[in-house]
């Protein structure tokens, strides 16, 4: 039976980083309880240790170790609406499937969620040596693996721009109060 000191357990959470204590936490109860030895468990139900940027092998990259997140999903710079009819067209955008609107510093961008055609079952490229020119130039020095992307303002249905249009540009009929709303039935 493995055991391991509490020492032991704390320099090899340290090693793996900060945001993975609880995996290694977990990995090594696991492993100290004999629990692997016991129990009929597959190797798909131990916790996964996500690689950090800290700690990459030598010669390997972060898109050794990710989901091809990149690969799934397209945003392109929209203009900034300024009128009633920019939002009425944002709510068009969202009244289609797998797309979503988000702001960054001050730009609006249409995002479709969608993966690309050659994405393998393994998240490599199907078409490595002939990819896209903006493939090519894309690094992984801003990339989202690191899951710490957030939106200054996302938009997922068309009923959300149509709330925030009220609350900018006001009611399209001029009122500043909702409606007086019919009385309830007298049972």
């Amino acid at each position: 039976m493995l055991r391991l000191s509490l020492l032991e357990l704390r320099f090899a959470s340290r090693l793996i980083g900060f945001h993975n204590r609880l995996y290694v936490t977990n990995f090594f109860f696991l492993l100290a309880s004999n629990s692997l030895h016991t129990s009929p468990m597959s190797l798909a139900t131990l916790p996964t240790i996500k690689m950090t940027r800290e700690n990459l092998p030598e010669g390997k990259g972060l898109c050794d170790y990710c989901t091809a997140k990149c690969c799934k999903y397209f945003a392109l710079p929209i203009e900034t609406p300024t009128e009633r009819q920019d939002y009425d067209f944002i709510r068009w955008f969202l009244l289609h499937e797998h797309a979503t609107v988000f702001t960054e510093d001050g730009t609006w961008y249409i995002l479709v969620h969608t993966q690309c055609k050659h994405l393998r079952d393994d998240n490599l490229c199907g078409i490595y040596e002939t990819r896209p020119q903006i493939c090519r130039d894309y690094t992984t020095d801003n990339c989202e693996y690191d899951d710490d992307w957030v939106y200054d303002q996302y938009f997922e249905t068309a009923e959300q721009v149509a709330e925030y249009t009220e609350a900018i540009l006001g009611r399209a009929d001029g009122l500043f109060r909702s409606p007086k709303p019919a009385l309830l039935p007298i049972l």
